[in-house]
């Protein structure tokens, strides 16, 4: 059963075979080559060799080039990785050790390191500097400008001219044309721009050197500087522009938030009727119930009955004071009472039936 510091291992090792197919393991869990290839027009190949040391991952992994390259992120020696804070002081055990050096990947190919010599390395991490001839022609320590007058294809053939292509040596003697094109398009506008300096003699550079009013002059007549120039003006013209055109709106923009503001008053007047009415409606269908129309009805009918029950009681014992009723007035009387009765039963047992 494997430790937790062997599944931890192990699961970083997975996050790098995952995120990059393309690596080739030199030693299980320890060595493992990572071969990429930079995009046309260069399509030159590199290979980085990653180590894992015993106490991976709670140690740092060490990723070096087994060529000599400048880069912004690599080391001095052309070959330790170092511009990834993941890779050095922020690695920590639960860092994604495949996405990490994917990201190193996407960033050699968007910005491609400059070969600096011929001198690989081989498996293990170690440097040849050997040609096909037993001659020395690893210059691992020089560092290469990425821009000069030559531009980046001329000064990486004269770097490949040094050696000649043999089975350690991915580089042949003479390269092919597409290397001699231009890194970037940025490298190339560099180039241009240096070729301006290039034509100027000693004594005009130090006199931009020494005078800061030449050097704004010349400055401001480079291509790309009046290019920008004429951006901003443009560019301040439009929001010059803008800005009348939203203060010639200003008149408008106040009488529609007057309208606005109108409105929203009207508006709540309108909510507050709405909500008095719903009040109103709510209280009435409250009391025109089908519950509170029978309560109603049965008091109504319990009284009426009670009211004809009082027209006999008035006939046979009549209450001190007052007359006995003659026939015909009780007739008349307790009819009535009767036909009231009758017609308020009706009407409660019709509730009554509907509601049921």
């Amino acid at each position: 059963m494997a430790t937790p510091l062997q599944q931890k291992r192990h699961d970083q090792v997975q996050s790098l075979l995952s995120e990059l197919p393309h690596v080739r393991t030199l030693a299980p869990y320890e060595r493992y080559e990572i071969p990429f290839t930079l995009p046309p027009p260069l399509n030159t190949r590199f290979s980085m060799l990653l180590t894992l040391p015993p106490d991976f991952p709670n140690v740092r992994p060490s990723l070096k080039f087994l060529q000599s390259v400048q880069h912004p992120v690599v080391a001095d020696d052309g070959r330790q990785v170092m511009g990834k804070p993941q890779l050095g002081a922020l690695w920590n055990i639960n860092q994604n050790l495949g996405r990490i050096v994917r990201d190193l990947v996407d960033e050699f190919q968007r910005n491609p390191p400059l070969p600096l010599d011929l001198a690989p390395m081989d498996a293990n991490g170690n440097g040849s500097n050997t040609n096909g001839n037993g001659a020395g022609a690893g210059t691992g320590n020089q560092r290469m400008p990425y821009a000069n007058g030559d531009g980046y294809g001329q000064g990486m053939g004269r770097q490949v001219a040094r050696g000649h292509a043999n089975e350690n040596n991915p580089y042949p003697s003479q390269p092919p044309p597409q290397q001699q094109q231009p890194v970037s398009a940025m490298t190339a506008d560099l180039a241009k721009d240096l070729a301006v300096l290039n034509q100027m003699s000693d004594q005009e550079l130090q006199e931009l050197v020494d005078d800061e009013s030449a050097f704004t002059e010349f400055f401001e007549t480079l291509p790309k500087v009046v290019a920008i120039r004429h951006s901003q003006d443009a560019q301040m013209d439009q929001i010059e522009n803008l800005a009348r055109t939203t203060l010639a709106l200003e008149e408008t923009l106040q009488g529609k938030q007057a309208s606005l503001r109108a409105a929203l008053t009207q508006m709540d007047a309108a909510k507050e009727e709405t909500h008095e009415k719903l009040v109103q409606q709510r209280q009435q269908l409250l009391n025109f119930s089908p519950q509170n129309l029978i309560q109603a009805l049965t008091r109504e009918v319990e009284d009426a009955d009670k009211d004809s029950r009082d027209v006999i009681q008035s006939m046979y014992n009549p209450s001190h004071g007052d007359e006995r009723l003659t026939f015909d007035e009780f007739v008349a009387q307790y009819r009535e009472a009767r036909k009231l009765y009758h017609v308020r039963r009706a009407k409660l047992e019709l509730i009554q039936r509907q509601v049921r």
